[in-house]
């Protein structure tokens, strides 16, 4: 056996070794990315079912709780009271420091149904209810405000003040 001859196979197989080695561990990585990739999709398209499902039965509740009775009912009489801005913004002030009319509408029979709500599901932190004017006349806690007309999420929920009753 001559060794230059062993030398030269042993070289000339190992860098076949070597390349073919590469070319099994590239093909493996390239079938694993794409397996995981595919995984991941599934993954993802599972996670936004269930987000889609969650908030869609959210929707739906809110929907339910607009249609409680007294609860569309005193949305709609409220919103037929005429709107002075001067007045809602006096009421504004004092409700802010707790006021006399923070307290009259924390105790009111809707009122005390919001609370008893949010108290039955925590994912409901506050609930309002407003008239067509943005004038709080329920709320389940303490609300920040007693006038959310100028609110941005008010004006995407209500537009005008024709759309909407309860918003979560």
């Amino acid at each position: 056996l001559n060794v230059r001859v062993f030398s030269a196979f042993l070289v000339a197989g190992l860098v076949m070794l070597i390349a073919a080695g590469y070319f099994v561990v590239g093909i493996g990585q390239a079938g694993l990315r794409r397996s995981w990739g595919e995984h991941l999709q599934q993954v993802a398209d599972q996670a936004a079912a269930v987000v889609d499902t969650y908030v869609f039965r959210l929707v739906i509740d809110a929907s339910v709780l607009s249609r409680v009775p007294g609860v569309a009912e005193l949305a709609a009489s409220a919103s037929e009271r005429p709107f002075d801005r001067q007045a809602a913004a006096a009421i504004d002030r004092d409700w802010q420091q707790a006021g006399p009319a923070a307290k009259d509408l924390s105790t009111s029979k809707v009122s005390v149904f919001l609370a008893e709500v949010t108290r039955q599901n925590p994912i409901y932190r506050e609930l309002l209810l407003t008239d067509r004017h943005g004038r709080v006349v329920a709320t389940s806690g303490h609300a920040v405000g007693y006038l959310y007309a100028d609110a941005a999420w008010w004006k995407e929920a209500f537009g005008d003040g024709t759309r909407g009753q309860l918003v979560v």
